[in-house]
């Protein structure tokens, strides 16, 4: 375990920023699919998840080729990355079918 205090601040702030920013994309996520609201905020793309990746290649415990294994998880939490991109390239194949 490391005992430096930046990289624990940082690891910490970055974690935040990604669990803020995932709860934010879930809820536009769910308002837009399960509830059909197209009014309001939209989804913040792809940079919240590489947040969520870059704190868990950050953290200090372990080693980095221990955590690397782990760095994909914030990018399929996040419903601004994995999720969302799925979605547009099946809406887009959907509309290129009719």
């Amino acid at each position: 375990m490391d005992n430096n205090p930046i990289r624990w601040i940082l690891f910490i702030f970055c974690t935040v920023i990604f669990l803020i920013a995932a709860f934010f994309n879930g809820y536009v996520a769910w308002r837009e699919w399960c509830r059909g609201q197209h009014q309001g905020p939209s989804f913040a793309p792809i940079l919240f998840g590489v947040i969520g990746s870059g704190a868990v290649l950050m953290a200090p415990y372990g080693t980095f080729t221990g955590r690397l294994p782990y760095a994909w998880i914030p990018l399929f939490v996040d419903f601004g990355c994995i999720p969302y991109i799925t979605y547009g390239l099946w809406c887009s194949f959907k509309k290129k079918r009719k």
